[in-house]
């Protein structure tokens, strides 16, 4: 049937308003030559399939769509978890840097103590619990085994612990502004860790800590 209202004969010309647009006729030549096609394109996408399924081997017919014939899906794979996987134990992740950085006892010797490469790092292993800094005595001790002290006039490099008067008049955050500075201190002089072996052996009762009412 022609849908184009016009003579086949007839000049193409503009549509007007209410005319439909002529399309081709839809024909079937060949369905044997159809068919065919059709099911050589499933087989490539069943052959495409089970290269992209976990566990199927190169040259494995067996996975390769369903033997029963080539109209057929691929054999669906169990989904199901072996009845003890999901209650299997969990297993600890590894420490960035290996056992020794964490502190872990390997075996052999002594365990090894955990490193600490930055100030950053110190500084927030010192600031647990709401600590502030030794308390002068202790923190006396500390700034004595720091070396590489510089003077320049009245002024010292690192400074001096905050004691004495100065101690009472001062607040929580320059008395630990100041540790970080002799920590820095330590650090470009390559003592920072025997400064944190002597700051972790320090009893807690030995450390100001924030709202203390000594200061």
């Amino acid at each position: 049937m022609t849908l184009d209202p016009r003579q086949d004969d007839e000049p193409p010309g503009p549509f007007l308003l209410n005319d439909r647009a002529a399309v081709p006729e839809p024909m079937e030549s060949d369905s044997e030559a159809a068919w065919a096609e059709f099911e050589r394109l499933y087989r490539l996408e069943a052959e495409e399939f089970t290269r992209a399924m976990p566990g199927a081997a190169p040259g494995d017919e067996t996975s390769r769509g369903n033997p029963a014939g080539p109209h057929e899906w691929p054999p669906e794979r169990s989904l199901e978890m072996p009845p003890d996987a999901a209650f299997a134990p969990t297993l600890p992740m590894p420490w960035p840097g290996g056992a020794q950085a964490a502190g872990v006892h390997t075996g052999a010797g002594a365990p090894h103590e955990p490193a600490v490469l930055t100030v950053h790092e110190a500084m927030v292993e010192v600031r647990r619990f709401n600590r502030v800094c030794p308390r002068p005595q202790a923190w006396q001790a500390l700034y004595d085994l720091i070396p590489g002290k510089l003077t320049t006039g009245h002024a010292w490099q690192p400074p001096p612990p905050i004691t004495g008067a100065a101690w009472q008049a001062t607040s929580a955050v320059p008395k630990r502004m100041c540790l970080r500075e002799q920590l820095e201190w330590a650090e470009h002089q390559g003592a920072l860790g025997e400064a944190m072996r002597f700051l972790r052996a320090l009893p807690e009762d030995q450390w100001h800590h924030v709202g203390d009412a000594d200061a």
